[in-house]
């Protein structure tokens, strides 16, 4: 199969098909319509999301990913074993992320907008680093911003003329007031080609650039939601204040019905109205007329009617937590309803946090895998650092979640009691790393004249004290150092299940 693929001619290696974009732009700016429901297709996607993005269930679960990826600090890091190169490439990648006109962590926060819309774009705004900022660094380009481009102001895409690769945003920005046009032509229309963004598609498929929104898996439940909650309010309305009932009498009606000129039908009319305004809650009270017939019976009633009846076999107050939980697993966030209904348990809650962690890496991993392919490549390509791709300094970030030490220290003494802890450099540093302390070991640290091995405890380094915890299994003991009572592990409540 080798051979028949060098012997192709260049034109038999060239790719053949497309994407298969739904795209109606040609060569040039157009819209893409892959979703058959015309309220996620854009423009009027955006609509339907930003209206979404406020019902407060869908707010929350936003909510907390921001929180939780809010507390990581970001740093461009390279292995132990770097190069000179590689290093001073992380130098300089950690003064651009340091020395923006704004915070890299507020930068961050404008992406979460993709969680919403699908997508985010930033454009890169180069500076030249003078003596006064950088003598080491002076004369070469660093990130002066990396600003928003709403998603609002986004007109169109264009590809090149086969579909494959997108190669500019068309920004609309006549909608604004009081916007400074930055475009020469006066338009209101702004190029942004591709190698000048961030582009940020989330679950991006076939190429499409819109990338897709969470919210449309929320979308049906949010529907159901937002009209029962509706229903919800208004019933309490009525119940709570009562539907206003008039009675009028049959005689006095048919008069005002007959002659519109007549002073029956000119009350009727302010009664009418009247009624409306107090159903409407615009009118705190209502007077009327105190007539009564030749028999003495009223000829006006006025009260406030109930909603009768208990023949109802729904409870919306169930409906609605159910709608809720349902958007709030489409971001793994549902832990948030945990307690909130006298249910769950230590157990599951640890399980539906270890979900959100699991959703919360996966959007980190997302965001540092757009900035290595679209900023970090092209800043060392442009400032002349010649290095392969897979010795690029890599962005990282602090660990979202606490570390919990005491499961920490009983995972690590097992690994010690049987002799599967590797007694490394980079291990014990990684531990020293997870338990939060700033002590690191280095190369200077590391006797030239010893071995380092497993046996082998560096005087000043490390502790001379060590656990006897396992002796005691040597002779029989199930637990302490003692050589009594036989093994019986059931004694351990970690190893019950």
């Amino acid at each position: 199969m080798v051979e028949v693929l060098k012997k192709q001619s260049v034109q038999d290696k060239v790719e053949k098909g497309i994407l298969g974009l739904k795209y109606t732009g040609g060569t040039s700016y157009g819209n893409i319509y892959e979703d058959k429901r015309a309220d996620f297709t854009f423009p009027k996607s955006i609509e339907t999301f930003q209206y979404m993005s406020q019902h407060s269930t869908i707010a929350a679960a936003n909510n907390i990913i921001d929180i939780m990826i809010g507390k990581v600090d970001w740093k461009f890091e390279v292995p132990d074993n770097a190069t000179g190169k590689q290093k001073k490439a992380a130098e300089f990648l950690n003064f651009c992320m340091n020395h923006m006109d704004h915070s890299f962590k507020s930068f961050i926060e404008e992406v979460g907008s993709y969680r919403i819309y699908g997508f985010h774009i930033a454009e890169k705004v180069w500076k030249e680093i003078t003596p006064k900022e950088s003598k080491k660094f002076s004369g070469k380009m660093a990130w002066k911003k990396l600003p928003t481009r709403s998603q609002s102001t986004i007109q169109g895409w264009k590809f090149d003329d086969k579909v494959r690769e997108l190669e500019s945003v068309k920004q609309d920005i006549n909608g604004l007031t009081n916007v400074y046009r930055i475009s020469t032509d006066e338009t209101g229309l702004i190029n942004l080609p591709v190698k000048d963004i961030l582009l940020f598609s989330y679950k991006k498929r076939r190429g499409n650039p819109e990338g897709e929104s969470p919210l449309k898996g929320c979308y049906q439940p949010w529907c159901y939601l937002k009209t029962i909650e509706s229903y919800q309010a208004t019933g309490i309305a009525k119940d709570m204040g009562g539907i206003p009932v008039m009675g009028i009498d049959a005689n006095w009606l048919s008069k005002a019905q007959e002659d519109s000129t007549s002073t029956e039908a000119t009350a009727l009319a302010t009664i009418i109205e009247n009624m409306e305004n107090l159903h409407a809650g615009s009118a705190t009270h209502m007077i009327i007329p105190v007539l009564y017939s030749d028999s003495g019976k009223p000829l006006f009633t006025f009260e406030l009617q109930g909603v009768q009846g208990n023949g109802k076999t729904y409870d919306t107050s169930e409906i609605i937590r159910a709608k809720q939980l349902e958007i709030l697993m489409v971001y793994l966030a549902d832990v948030l309803k945990l307690g909130s209904d006298s249910t769950g348990s230590y157990a599951l809650a640890e399980s539906k946090n270890n979900l959100l962690s699991f959703a919360i890496q996966y959007h980190l991993e997302f965001i540092i895998d757009v900035i290595q392919e679209q900023l970090v490549e092209q800043t060392l390509k442009v400032n002349g650092f010649d290095l392969k791709k897979e010795d690029y300094p890599v962005l990282t970030h602090t660990p979202t979640d606490e570390i919990d030490l005491d499961s920490l220290s009983k995972f690590l003494q097992r690994l010690g009691s049987v002799n599967l802890f590797p007694r490394t450099m980079e291990s014990i540093n990684s531990v020293m790393e997870k338990s939060g302390f700033d002590v690191r070991l280095t190369e200077k640290d590391i006797d030239p004249d010893r071995e380092w091995t497993a046996k082998t405890l560096y005087d000043g380094i490390f502790t001379n004290n060590e656990s006897g915890a396992s002796e005691g299994m040597e002779s029989g003991m199930n637990s302490g150092t003692g050589n009594s009572l036989g093994n019986n592990s059931e004694v351990n409540s970690d190893n019950s299940e």
